[in-house]
Formats: structure tokens, C-alpha cells, sequence
């Protein structure tokens, strides 16, 4: 094999990523101070024969190989290469297994992350210095007079820091690299002092306290020294101290080996921070495994991060999906004003979004500027962390913490606390799944005992609140409450089950019910605190009661309250009761408001039934007054039945014979019509108008009767057919006779109807007619239509007489008229009809005023 010069190079690079394997041959390539020759081996196995086949200088070796991985790469190599330095190619997070590898035999390591060409070919070079320097430590030691040049060779090159002290801590000698940590040359340095060399006094302290104790016993002592540098930089040194005796034995001088750990001293303190970092979760995990309750672990949680940061605020919120707010749970160091404004903070708002929507922690050094237009302006704060807590994915809620003072958050600590949102995430969602297990058994037990007495005839008001509150109370851990239902008279509260809250005072509770009254305001509300849920028909808690906007303190003798919880029932729109709670021993959340929602609607229940009961109390009071009104209707339906047959027989007989006399007047009046006046005898013609048009009258009016006899006679058999309305009302006009006498008004719009066109006609001429007939001196009679919600709504309104009060509760029924002719059937009729179409009819009117009759009919 071809000698190589002084400054070439052959080095093995063991890696199987070909890009990095490109990267740092040309890295090498461009050294200005050695030549390099690379071999590039794939695997582990490639490599141990490459080394078993040529002499490399050094070999640079990664621990991830297609063949081999981490320790047992490294072993297996270095049992085939003990003369060749190894230098370990590792990413920081093998960082740890380097450093040990290096105490196992492999010279130095390199970070891929920061590989430069200066550090791989320092390594390089360190590496192969430092394997010459052990093998020539050995032979100094068992040959020490034949390696005097080589021991020269050694101090001048070596990377660690070698010096000699005399008894006045002089330097009497230091090496090139001692030289390069003090910044001057050696020549510079020998015969002057630590102290004398601007070194910080701190850093000089601990080595000459070191070499004095060497003088004074002879014995070796070795120990790290933190240089702080005369540029600002710190360097840790691993410093060996040992004696060099004269010919009498006594210490002539004190040689120090200091070797520069930094790197491995940084290692270590990362590696003391994982360690924190896993305490600290594994701390988390015993918490959950530990806590009896979500309460108590969240405020465990919150103190040992408020502790391990040494912040003075914090805060854990959890999410309320339904209403997306971040519900406050605990807190620490913050007032009243501060928690009522941050109890519940939609997450929509700035620091909740970024760190609700992007499930990332949001860090700030700068905290004013962070919170600026956010509920957390006005705390004098100086830096703080928001961290999401995670679980499956998904953020579930969130921990603030911060602190008055300034700090910089570093990566480990940014790491830590973002596992620790990870890791609590997790134990959270699992005591949520858990708490939320027993609450729904806890309240469906509650639901299930309150059924059967909330439904049973024998529970009355008193009875059924009570247990209302009992199980209200007991779902909810409250010490206190009340249940009370408006009075819909007055709509004032009225309380019929309480626990001991008032005592003396004007909150003592008097008279023999026990039962208090709250009642609503002049100005249609009800007050305090008690009131807004009333007020706002929405359920709602607080923790901070005396903080509340509408909170006006407690009267004399009432207990203090602590956290207050109110539930109103509606019945549709109508409010009918509160479930009101106090004093539980956790803060109330939104669960608690469910959990009362679903008891409120059993009392819905209880007072549904309680109103049917009074109900058929009330019905079976009067039913003695049904029986007699629905005996008197079987008699008017005989008396009716009766009048039915008598109809249908005079309708039969009567119906020809009025045809052949209409006939005849139709006639006789086209005769008229056709013949010229100056034709006309003057005797036989004169008045035959009026009298053809008396005899139409009268025709009509027979036909009128016959036709309402009939009509409520026989059975209703709708024809149904699209009716055009104002075609109709037109119709019915043109037949109506007189129809000049008043002065008629219509305003009907294209309206259709799906009706019976037979049936509808005869009910708007027999509205129309009685109209007429109630104007004998004539008047205004106006006709109107509108669609209202699928219906037409037609009025009739004329300025006549008016209809009698002793007639207007009976007006539709059979044989009741105020007029000296008629049936009385006419109305009865039009009642008929419009039932029949599943319509209704009404009226008003006023004696000497006029009367308005508004009809309404499905439009379909």
C-alpha cells in the first residue's frame, strides 16, 4: 500500500444516507490544511471489512445502519478497529448514547445538525490526536525516558489544557491549547498568575484553591471548573491536579490536565431536564391515578406547574363544546373582577383561537402585547404560556399560567410544558369519561326516584317540590336551594320547598304553609340575584354571586352565599317554576345546569299533571251543569229533527210550483221590455213594473225559506270546486233585491277558495240579506276579503240596527230572529255550512251602531 504524506488523510464513513454521505465528503474536500481520502461504506458489515482490508487515520461512524444500531454499532466496530479512532455521527436525539459512547472508547461525536467543515475536520483531527495521545500516555508510562519528545509532541497538540504551577501559583509551564483558552502565547502566560491573567475571580478561585491543597498534601484531587472567559463565554473544565515530585519527595510542582466538557456538561443539563420533564409527568399521571375527583386533580395540577415555573397566576379552563367557551375551573392568584372576567371566554376570541384552533401552546415572553383586547388586558402581567390540553387529537380545554416578572421561555421548558398539555389531556378526558359515568348514574337514580311520586294523584305541591329539591340537592352536592312556582294570577314566586337558608329577620319564613313570596317588580320583573334567570328565561351559574351585575347583597338573617345556581321551566313560552341551589362544595359548571335542565323537566310533568287534576276537579264540579245543557241539546235536536221532516216535505211540495210562477213574472217582464211605451194602453200597463218586480221579491223570499229549511234538513254533502271569491260576492249582489237602497262597498281581492258553490253562495246571501234587511232607511254595507296564514278572512259590516243582547248568545241557533218575518233558520244555516267547510264565524255589533260578521275558511 502506497505510503501516504504527511497531511493526507484516509478516513472510513460508515452511513447509509447517501446524502449525507456526499455532504461530508465535499465538506472534507475543501480542507486547506489536509489532503482526504474517503471510502464510504452502506452497513456495519461493509465497513468492519473495509477496516480489515486498508489503515484509516479515523473512521466516522453513524449509529442507524441497515445492519446494526446504536450501542451494539459501535461495539462490534471498535472490537475490529482498536488502533482507529471512531468519531460518532448521531442526531441530538441520540445526543445522550454519544456522550456514553465516548466514555466507552469513541472519540468524540458529531451532531448532524451542526456538521460544518471546520467541525468535522476538528473532529477529525481531535479525534486522531486524542487516540495518539492515549497510546503515547501509555508508553510514556511504562517507557517515560524514551518518550520524552513524544510526551512534547503530545502537550503541544492535544485539545485539553495542560499546565505546571509552582508554590506561588505561577505558571511555570502551559501547552498551545492552554495558550488558545487565555488568548495569549505561552511565553506570555509562564511566570505570571491565575489572577494576574484577567480572569473573572470567580473562575481562578476554585483552581488555586485546588493547587494549594496539592502542595500542602501531595495528593492528587481532580474537579470541574467553570471558566468564565475574559470574551463573556463559559466553558466547563474537567481539571485533574496531581503532584510532580523532587528527588526528596517533596511537591516541586503541580501539573493540571483540565479537559474541556462543555459540550458533555450541556448534555448532561439536558439530560437533567428530561429527567424533570418525566418526574413531572410521571407526577401527572400518579395525580390522576390518585385524585378522588376533577376538582381536586385540576387544582393539583395547576399548583405543581405554577410551582415548577415559579409563576404567581394561573388558571385551568375546560371546554363546553355545546356553547364553544372555555369554562374556568380553578384558579390561582387573581381577584374577583379578573375571574368573573374569564369564568367563560368564547373560543373565538384572541389566545383561545390559536390555541383552541390550532392546538398549539402559545408562549409569550412579551405578555402585554400578547393579551392586548383580550379579557386578560388589565392583569399586571409580564410573561405567560397558554398550553392546550390534548386528548385523541382533539383540545378538550387549557392552562395559563403567568407571572409579574420577565422570563424567557427556553426550548426545554416550551417542550416540557407542552408534553405536560399532552400527558394531563389525557388523564382529564379519562376522569371527565369517568365523572361523567357516575353523574349520569347519580342523576338517573335521582330521575328514577322521583317518578313514580312526581306522577301519582296522591303527591300534592309541597310534596312534589320537596322531593324536587331533595334530588336536586343530592345530584349537585348543594347544601342549599329552594323550589318555587309562579302564581299566574299575580306571576309572583311563590316558594313552597326550602332549605334552612333564612333564619331571623326579614328572611325568617312565618306563618303555618312555611311557604315564602317573591314578587315581581312594578316594572314587570323580578329582582337580585334570585330574578335574572327569571327575567331572562335562561338557566346560568356563578361562582362569585357578589360580583354578579344584578347582585344586590343578602337581607339580615340570610346565609352567605358562595356560588349560586338557577334553572327556570317554561311550560312553551310560559315560565311555571325555578329550581334554585346554593353553596355546592366544587364551583358549578354547565353540567350542573343539565343535570338540573333534565330534573326541571320532571317538574314540568308533576305540574302539567297538577293542572289536568284541577282540571277534572273542576269538570267533575260542574258536570251536573254539563248533563242539563246536554240534556236541553237532545231536546232541541228531537224539536230540530221534527223540523227537518217538516222541511223536506214543504221544500218538495213547494219548489215546482214557485219555478212555474217565476216562469211566468220572467215572462211577462220580457213581454214588457220588448214593447215600445207609445204602445202601451195607459190603463192596462200602468204600474206593471212595480208589481212584477213585487212579485220577484216575493219569490225570492219563498225561495229563500224553502231553500234554508232544506239546507238544514238534510245531510251536508260537500261538491267541492275551485270558487273564485269575488265572482261569488259579485253573484250574489246582482240577486239581491234593493240591493240600490244601501250604499255597498267591496274590496275583495283574486282570492279562490276550494268550496261547495252552491253552500257558500247561500251563505253570503243570507249575510248579505240580513245586512240589508238591518238598513230599512238605508246605509253602508261593506264587503271585504284577505288572506291571512292559508286562510280567507271575509267581513260583512253593515251601519244598521244592530242585533238585540238578549239575542247574541243564541244568533246561530234554529228559530231565532229579531226580524217580525222569517224562519229564523238563516244563520243556523250559515253555522252549518261553515262547519262543514272546517271554518268559523263570528260577530260583533252594537245596538243602533251596526253589526260586522267576519267569516274565515281554509283556502284549501
Amino acid at each position: 500500500m502506497k505510503k501516504r504524506s504527511k497531511h493526507r488523510l484516509r478516513i472510513l464513513l460508515i452511513e447509509d444516507n447517501p446524502a449525507d454521505a456526499d455532504f461530508i465528503q465535499e465538506l472534507l474536500e475543501e480542507s486547506t490544511t489536509h489532503t482526504f481520502t474517503v471510502d464510504v461504506a452502506e452497513t456495519l458489515s461493509e465497513g468492519v471489512k473495509w477496516c480489515a482490508e486498508h489503515a484509516y487515520d479515523a473512521v466516522l461512524l453513524d449509529l442507524g445502519l441497515p445492519d446494526s444500531q446504536g450501542l451494539h454499532t459501535f461495539t462490534t466496530l471498535a472490537a475490529y478497529t482498536s488502533d482507529v479512532p471512531i468519531i460518532i455521527l448521531t442526531g441530538l436525539e441520540d445526543e445522550v448514547l454519544a456522550l456514553d459512547l465516548v466514555r466507552k472508547g469513541a472519540q468524540d461525536y458529531i451532531a448532524k445538525d451542526h456538521v460544518d467543515r471546520e467541525r468535522v475536520e476538528r473532529a477529525i483531527r481531535y479525534a486522531i490526536e486524542r487516540k495518539q495521545n492515549d497510546q503515547a500516555l501509555l508508553a510514556m508510562q511504562r517507557q517515560l525516558e524514551q518518550q520524552a519528545q513524544m510526551l512534547d509532541r503530545v502537550l503541544t497538540s492535544t485539545n485539553d489544557v495542560i499546565f505546571t504551577s509552582d508554590e506561588e501559583l505561577r505558571y511555570t509551564y502551559i501547552n498551545t491549547a492552554g495558550a488558545q483558552l487565555v488568548g495569549q502565547p505561552p511565553d506570555a502566560i509562564v511566570g505570571k498568575t491565575l489572577s494576574e491573567l484577567d480572569f473573572p475571580p470567580g473562575s481562578t478561585a476554585q483552581a488555586e484553591a485546588h493547587i494549594r491543597r496539592v502542595f500542602e498534601t501531595g495528593v492528587s484531587e481532580t474537579g470541574d471548573i467553570e471558566w468564565r472567559l475574559p470574551d463573556g463565554q463559559t466553558q466547563y473544565h474537567e481539571v485533574t491536579f496531581s503532584p510532580m515530585f523532587d528527588a526528596q519527595g517533596g511537591v516541586q510542582s503541580v501539573v493540571s490536565n483540565a479537559r474541556n466538557v462543555t459540550r458533555r456538561k450541556r448534555a448532561e443539563a439536558a439530560q437533567q431536564e428530561h429527567a424533570r420533564s418525566i418526574e413531572t409527568l410521571d407526577r401527572i399521571i400518579r395525580m390522576g391515578n390518585t385524585a378522588t375527583d376533577l376538582p381536586s386533580l385540576l387544582t393539583s395540577l395547576l399548583a405543581t406547574l405554577m410551582q415548577l415555573m415559579d409563576f404567581e397566576i394561573g388558571g385551568i379552563a375546560l371546554l363546553n363544546r355545546t356553547d364553544r367557551v372555555a369554562e374556568l375551573q380553578c384558579a390561582s392568584g387573581m381577584g374577583s373582577e379578573a375571574l368573573n372576567r374569564i369564568q367563560r371566554i368564547p373560543i373565538d376570541e384572541p389566545l383561545m383561537e390559536y390555541v383552541y384552533e390550532r392546538a398549539e401552546p402559545l408562549f409569550a415572553d412579551n405578555y402585554p402585547e400578547a393579551v392586548e383586547q383580550t379579557r386578560l388586558s388589565e392583569l399586571n402581567v409580564r410573561a405567560g404560556a397558554w398550553i392546550p390540553l390534548v386528548s385523541k387529537g382533539s383540545v378538550i380545554g387549557n392552562i395559563g399560567i403567568s407571572s409579574v416578572r420577565t422570563h424567557t421561555f427556553t426550548d426545554e421548558e416550551k417542550e416540557l410544558l407542552t408534553a405536560v398539555g399532552r400527558e394531563a389531556g389525557t388523564v382529564i378526558a379519562r376522569m371527565q369519561a369517568e365523572e361523567e359515568l357516575k353523574r349520569e348514574l347519580s342523576l338517573n337514580s335521582a330521575l328514577a326516584q322521583l317518578y313514580e311520586p312526581l306522577i301519582s294523584p296522591a303527591s300534592d305541591i309541597k310534596e312534589t317540590t320537596l322531593k324536587i329539591l331533595e334530588q336536586a340537592k343530592r345530584v349537585t352536592g348543594s347544601r342549599y336551594g329552594y323550589v318555587g312556582l309562579v302564581d299566574p294570577t299575580t306571576k309572583n314566586m311563590i316558594v313552597y320547598s326550602h332549605s334552612a337558608m333564612m333564619t331571623t329577620g326579614e328572611c325568617a319564613v312565618t306563618g303555618d304553609d312555611k311557604r315564602l313570596e317573591f314578587p315581581l317588580g312594578a316594572d314587570g320583573r323580578y329582582s337580585a340575584l334570585w330574578g335574572h334567570a327569571l327575567n331572562t328565561n335562561q338557566p346560568f351559574y356563578t361562582n362569585d354571586p357578589y360580583s354578579h351585575e344584578t347582585s344586590i347583597g343578602t337581607p339580615k338573617g340570610h346565609i352567605l352565599l358562595e356560588r349560586y345556581l338557577n334553572v327556570p321551566i317554561l311550560i312553551g313560552d310560559e315560565l311555571v317554576a325555578t329550581i334554585a341551589l346554593a353553596n355546592a362544595p366544587h364551583d358549578y359548571t354547565s353540567k350542573d345546569v343539565d343535570a338540573i335542565k333534565r330534573i326541571a323537566d320532571m317538574l314540568s310533568l308533576a305540574i302539567v299533571r297538577l293542572r289536568s287534576d284541577e282540571m277534572l276537579k273542576r269538570y267533575s264540579e260542574h258536570l251536573g251543569e254539563l248533563v242539563e245543557e246536554r240534556t236541553r241539546q237532545l231536546k232541541d235536536a228531537e224539536r230540530l229533527a221534527g223540523i227537518g221532516e217538516t222541511a223536506a216535505m214543504i221544500g218538495h211540495d213547494l219548489r215546482n210550483p214557485l219555478q212555474g210562477l217565476q216562469y211566468i213574472v220572467d215572462l211577462q217582464k220580457l213581454r214588457l221590455e220588448r214593447t215600445p211605451v207609445d204602445q202601451r194602453g195607459p190603463r192596462e200597463w200602468e204600474g206593471l213594473d212595480v208589481l212584477l218586480d213585487r212579485i220577484n221579491e216575493q219569490i225570492f223570499y219563498m225561495d229563500k225559506i224553502v231553500g234554508d229549511l232544506q239546507d238544514y234538513a238534510r245531510p251536508m254533502v260537500l261538491d267541492r270546486k275551485v270558487v273564485p271569491l269575488r265572482a261569488l260576492i259579485d253573484d250574489v249582489l246582482r240577486s239581491m233585491p234593493h240591493i240600490e237602497s244601501a250604499h255597498v262597498i267591496t274590496d275583495i281581492p283574486s282570492l279562490s277558495l276550494t268550496a261547495d258553490p252552491y253552500l257558500m253562495r247561500r251563505v253570503f246571501a243570507n249575510l248579505i240579506l240580513n245586512a240589508l234587511q238591518a238598513m230599512p232607511d238605508g246605509g253602508t254595507l261593506a264587503i271585504t276579503a284577505a288572506a291571512d296564514n292559508g286562510a280567507a278572512v271575509i267581513c260583512v259590516h253593515d251601519t244598521g240596527v244592530g242585533i238585540p243582547s238578549e239575542l247574541t248568545e243564541k244568533l246561530f241557533s234554529p228559530l231565532t230572529t229579531g226580524k217580525a218575518k222569517g224562519t229564523g233558520l238563516g244563520l243556523a244555516v250559515v253555522k252549518r255550512i261553515i262547519d262543514a267547510h272546517n271554518g268559523d264565524i263570528a260577530f260583533e255589533s252594537t245596538v243602533g251602531e251596526g253589526t260586522l260578521f267576519t267569516v274565515r275558511l281554509p283556502i284549501k
